[in-house]
């Protein structure tokens, strides 16, 4: 049995459309597509399918593998988000608002924190801020 989803919209595929669409792009997002990808984050947040470990369980008793199946979905769809708010990141970090890049890698490191990569990612990119803080409460801001 084969399904052909490619005419359809929902938002597992939305998402999944989103990742290769900002990989496409680069690290510099055009600002329509940062504020489309922004607000397909905030409209597909949430589990995929949360109540089908319930159901799973009541029908199938742990039996199958519908359960693992959904659990992968959720994975990547997990991995998806967290691509998409990296990618925001590195836009952000393009456009010189470490800041706001910031808050989109501690985002992106909330839906897969095992991801090491992300996590160097968002110290690089804090460096400066709590060095600047540093400076800030020691005196020593701009005595270069």
């Amino acid at each position: 049995m084969h399904l052909d989803f490619s005419a359809c919209s929902f938002d597992a595929k939305e998402l999944i459309d989103a990742v290769e669409e900002v990989t496409a792009a680069g690290p510099l997002l055009r600002p329509a597509l940062g504020l489309r990808i922004e607000a397909l984050l905030t409209s597909h947040d949430g589990e995929f399918l949360p109540e089908w470990d319930e159901l799973a369980l009541d029908v199938t008793k742990q039996r199958g593998t519908a359960m693992d199946l959904i659990r992968d979905v959720r994975r990547r769809l997990e991995e998806a988000r967290a691509q998409l708010l990296v990618a925001l990141g590195d836009s952000s970090l393009a456009r010189r608002e470490p800041q706001r890049a910031v808050q989109y890698f501690e985002q992106a490191l909330d839906h897969v924190p095992e991801n090491e990569e992300i996590a160097r990612t968002l110290a690089a990119a804090a460096r400066p801020r709590a060095t600047t803080v540093a400076r800030k409460e020691t005196g020593e801001e701009g005595s270069w």
